[in-house]
């Protein structure tokens, strides 16, 4: 056997073998980056799943703390010398919405991180609107009159808006994360 015949058998069984490994690591890396896809996506589904959750966590606190407040108000505008065990409850009421809100707070960065910009400028609107809502309720008590019943029609405009936005946004595909968000009009002391 010649040399010429040793190399032309290494090259018919070098080059298919070298064909299969090049297709083999193409088709691997490809299947992994579809499965990484899958992943990613199953995760921010679940993410959106536990922000809609916490959303609604936070809109039970506030529907408790609205319908207490009214009741209170009603009363005591009946009678000024009203309980004042009653207060004590509204403030505990009150505690409890703010440390709901706080946990809501939590979820602004894994939505701009995942790149869903719409559900949180939507959601912005709505956290802006409850501390306009306690803001009011807060100077109600102190006897300064303030529309509390129409912040909270407007909060309930603003949390219809977030749920449409957040249904939109679990049955899209995201944006690549990280962008920059450009819209900072519902930053607090700022009017729309």
């Amino acid at each position: 056997m010649t040399w010429a015949e040793v190399a032309s058998d290494s090259i018919k069984i070098v080059v298919p073998s070298l064909l299969t490994a090049l297709t083999a690591f193409f088709v691997v890396r490809s299947s992994r980056s579809l499965e990484f896809d899958k992943e990613r996506w199953r995760r921010k589904q679940n993410f959106l799943e536990r922000l809609g959750e916490q959303f609604d966590r936070v809109e039970s606190a506030i529907l408790d703390l609205r319908i207490s407040y009214g009741t209170f108000d009603r009363a005591k505008f009946k009678n000024p010398m009203f309980p004042c065990d009653t207060e004590e409850k509204l403030a505990l009421l009150l505690a409890n919405c703010h440390e709901e809100e706080q946990k809501l707070k939590s979820f602004d960065a894994g939505l701009w991180m995942f790149g869903f910009d719409q559900c949180l400028n939507v959601l912005y609107g709505y956290q802006y609107l409850l501390s306009v809502l306690h803001e009011a309720m807060q100077m109600t008590k102190v006897g300064q009159n303030r529309d509390v019943s129409g912040t909270a029609n407007s909060l309930s405009e603003e949390a219809h808006k977030f749920r449409k936005a957040l249904a939109a946004t679990y049955q899209s595909k995201p944006q690549p994360g990280l962008q920059h968000r450009q819209d900072t009009s519902y930053k607090l002391g700022h009017e729309r």
